[in-house]
């Protein structure tokens, strides 16, 4: 199989224009050293992570979370995980959108996004963020989020917005756990 190591880079990595990335990461680790977002969905990407962990220990000043939908462009953009780990994603930036530790959709001024979110046999653990540290969901958001078999423990909110998931006013999506 390919093996990535020692890979670096200053930038996220995005998903978009109805591009599919599979992950199958074999039990093996994902990290970066750089403060950014980890991987950028947009514009009708999809993104599938299997049998992997993502770790956020290396940020130590994150400025972004680990996995980020976000769109304006009335497409639907996807995020599947199965047997996935999102741990230590700890957003410290002070500006004002510093949301979302491990799962961010959408943002503060994002129109008509659609996502489709399906994290089944996995674990969210040990996040931070001002506000939603598991999973934030922003204004203007549509679409399904589906929550199966999952652990999301030891994850916490600055300012005692929802350690685990919030919403955001007009927030408009169908959450299934």
């Amino acid at each position: 199989g390919t093996k990535f190591e020692n890979c670096h880079s200053d930038v996220d990595i995005t998903i978009n224009n109805g591009v599919t990335l599979t992950i199958n990461g074999n039990g093996n680790t994902i990290s970066r050293s750089t403060n950014n977002t980890m991987f950028k969905v947009s514009a009708g990407g999809k993104l599938i992570i299997n049998n992997a962990t993502i770790d956020g220990s290396n940020r130590p000043k994150a400025t972004g979370p680990a996995i980020h939908l976000n769109d304006n462009a009335n497409r639907t953009s996807h995020l599947t995980l199965n047997n996935t780990t999102i741990q230590n994603c700890t957003r410290t930036d002070t500006g004002t959108d510093k949301h979302g530790g491990a799962i961010k959709l959408g943002t503060d001024s994002t129109n008509n996004l659609r996502v489709e979110v399906n994290i089944s046999n996995s674990k969210i653990t040990n996040c931070s963020a001002s506000q939603g540290a598991a999973i934030m969901m922003h204004t203007n958001l549509a679409g399904n989020i589906t929550i199966s078999n999952t652990e999301i423990s030891n994850n916490s909110a600055n300012y005692s917005y929802a350690g685990v998931i919030r919403t955001q006013g007009g927030a408009n999506c169908k959450l299934t756990i």
